[in-house]
């Protein structure tokens, strides 16, 4: 008998609802459907070109991205905030 696996199907990327940038530095929030409504969840990312040439993101910071980190939670946080506001109408 020969030992069979089963793989199971990917589920589908969830693609963000927006993205904002700051340079290198990106925010993508995400929308979340729960019993208890929408929540939304943020994630960040710095690009850089790797020594092949290809476009990379990492999820480390340097002290000089900082700042564009302060910058993208406040924007996430403010578009977060209106679509709370939205839903609320």
């Amino acid at each position: 008998m020969e030992n069979e696996k089963t793989v199971a199907a990917e589920p589908a990327k969830q693609k963000p609802v927006k993205v904002f940038w700051v340079d290198d530095v990106c925010a993508s929030i995400f929308a979340r459907t729960s019993r208890g409504g929408t929540f939304y969840t943020a994630s960040f990312a710095r690009s850089f070109k790797g020594p092949d040439g290809v476009w990379k993101y990492a999820r480390s910071f340097a002290i000089d991205d900082l700042g564009k980190l302060q910058s993208l939670i406040e924007q996430v946080r403010e578009f977060v905030t209106a679509q709370h506001q939205q839903s609320e109408k």
